[in-house]
């Protein structure tokens, strides 16, 4: 297995950064290990970074990020071009569809990975854990955008507006439980019923794409 060159990019610049998950289970998941065809850490040579909460990163090799957990999204920013990174000593991971993948959020901002092979829609997360406080998922790629589907090996952003730790699960596309919510769909079209503006905001090398204004059945946003 491998993390595709279509996950992460090469350069040195701030807008370079991509946000990226390990999907399998990992015989030895030491981030030096599995990311040895980088050569020794330097940070001139790659960087890994993981946000812990209440405003605090740890960066690798600090002991509270140095190995690779399914389910958590990493910054990483690599100077050496690679078509491809190898994984060592992987294995599929053992979730079906009554079988997911839980994973625990915590209140405010939480630094998600894809935990599959396999793109996950975030509306279905939402709607199969049917819980108000799961809020929409935010990628960055040169730029933070609000996003929906989340790719292998991708991860992103996500704010839980609760007050104490919830764990949901992760299900397959499609997989959405009964009495799940799902949300409207917009339109650019301000005639009708769901429609919204995005607003792109530049600064420096970075462009993000998180806000809008609109109107949800007729209330605002």
């Amino acid at each position: 297995a491998f993390v595709p060159q279509t996950a992460f990019n090469t350069g040195t610049k701030m807008a370079d950064y991509r946000i990226i998950a390990i999907p399998f289970e990992l015989v030895n998941p030491s981030i030096g290990t599995q990311f040895g065809e980088l050569g020794d850490h330097k940070k001139s040579a790659y960087r890994i970074a993981t946000y812990a909460g209440n405003g605090n990163w740890f960066e690798f090799p600090d002991p509270s990020v140095n190995v690779f957990s399914r389910g958590k999204g990493y910054w990483f920013l690599t100077a050496k071009s690679a078509e491809q990174l190898s994984l060592e000593g992987e294995s599929v991971p053992h979730n079906y569809r009554s079988s997911l993948f839980k994973m625990t959020l915590q209140p405010e901002w939480n630094q998600i990975g894809n935990p599959y092979p396999l793109a996950i829609n975030w509306n279905d997360v939402i709607a199969y854990n049917n819980n108000p406080d799961i809020g929409t998922l935010m990628t960055f790629d040169h730029g933070y955008q609000d996003a929906n589907e989340l790719k292998p090996f991708e991860g992103g952003f996500v704010k839980y507006n609760g007050t104490s730790a919830v764990t949901i699960e992760v299900p397959f596309q499609g997989q959405v439980s009964a009495g799940g919510r799902a949300r409207s769909d917009f339109t650019l079209d301000i005639g009708k019923m769901n429609w919204l503006l995005r607003l792109v905001v530049s600064d420096g090398e970075i462009t993000s794409s998180i806000a809008a204004i609109g109107i949800r059945r007729n209330r605002p946003l």
